[in-house]
């Protein structure tokens, strides 16, 4: 197993950690290539290896085009980030881009074995610390995006002018329905959007804009 470490800067922490921890493993070759601060890694300086370990140089650099060009020239390699940052977007981005594990820079050594225990497995290894954020992140997500698909025509009507500010009765009257009909939409919404109350409603729909004022 070939291991290549990439980083700008010159060497680092991490860096001297990943040398004496991945060492001791039989059949493990580590080379590095070091950048200077001013450049950012590019895809045609990767010589073939089986992992590459990227700490994130900072700002100005597309990591996301860099993985997918990367993959695209090593599809059997196997990415792995190092990077600060805890941002759901970024992380969901790199993943698409095909990496195969992404981590903190201060991750331990048990991070760094359960990473090579699940690509082994064939399966992506995300920071225990950032993976809440990305879950939180993609089941929001999906819930707004399954939520406003299954709201019938009449639920958003019946939304709208609840937004508005309409009574019970004046919903009714609007829509020639009864009161109770408007009662069971109201709860059908609070059920379908996630909310407590007619407030959580309003403000549902303002956040996801369902509705947006004139």
């Amino acid at each position: 197993m070939t291991i290549l470490h990439h980083v700008s800067g010159g060497p680092t922490l991490l860096l001297t950690g990943l040398q004496q921890h991945l060492s001791r493993r039989e059949n493990v070759t580590i080379t590095q290539t070091l950048l200077t601060a001013d450049q950012t890694p590019e895809a045609g300086n990767i010589p073939p290896c089986d992992y590459l370990w990227l700490e994130h140089p900072g700002t100005g650099w597309d990591a996301a085009a860099f993985c997918q060009q990367i993959r695209k020239k090593m599809p059997g390699l196997k990415l792995i980030f190092f990077h600060d940052s805890k941002d759901p977007k970024t992380i969901k981005g790199l993943i698409q881009a095909g990496i195969a594990g992404y981590l903190l820079p201060n991750c331990t050594v048990d991070c760094i074995e359960d990473t090579l225990q699940s690509i082994a497995n064939k399966n992506i290894y995300i920071d225990p610390r950032v993976r809440q954020y990305l879950t939180d992140y993609l089941l929001n997500t999906n819930e707004k995006k399954n939520n406003h698909r299954i709201l019938t025509r009449r639920e958003k009507e019946v939304l709208r002018l609840i937004v508005e500010e309409n009574t019970t009765q004046e919903i009714a009257g609007k829509l020639y329905i009864s009161c109770c009909t408007v009662e069971t939409h109201r709860l059908h919404l609070i059920q379908k959007m996630g909310v407590k109350n007619t407030a959580g409603l309003v403000r549902e729909a303002l956040v996801r804009q369902l509705y947006a004022h004139p």
